[in-house]
Formats: C-alpha cells, structure tokens, sequence
C-alpha cells in the first residue's frame, strides 16, 4: 500500500512539472501547423508555375 502512495505522489509530480509545458506544447504545434500549411501553399504555388510554363512552352513550339 507504501509503494503505491509513494507511486502516485510521483506521478503527481511529474504530471504537475509536465502541465507547466502545456501552453508552450500547444504554441509549438500551431506555429508547426502555420508551418505546414505554408508550405503546402508554396507547393501548390510551384505546381501552377509549373504547369503555366508547361503550356507556354507548348505555345512557343506552334510560333
């Protein structure tokens, strides 16, 4: 019965030192989004250049 107090008061503490990161967890993950999403634009972005210059270059073989 000992070990299991002693047990849960260090899970305790350990989740107390844990809860303190939450907030800083949390800001991490979104700008990790902001990030993802950013360059998932860039891409698509790339992507329709691509494909624009694709066509003009089939434009310039019938000049």
């Amino acid at each position: 019965m000992l070990r299991i107090k002693l047990e849960s008061i260090v899970l305790e503490k350990v989740a107390a030192r844990l809860k303190c990161f939450e907030d800083d967890l949390r800001e991490g993950i979104n700008d990790f989004k902001k990030s993802i999403d950013s360059v998932n634009k860039t891409v698509d972005i790339l992507t329709i250049v691509k494909n624009v210059t694709g066509i003009i270059a089939k434009i310039l073989v019938i000049l």
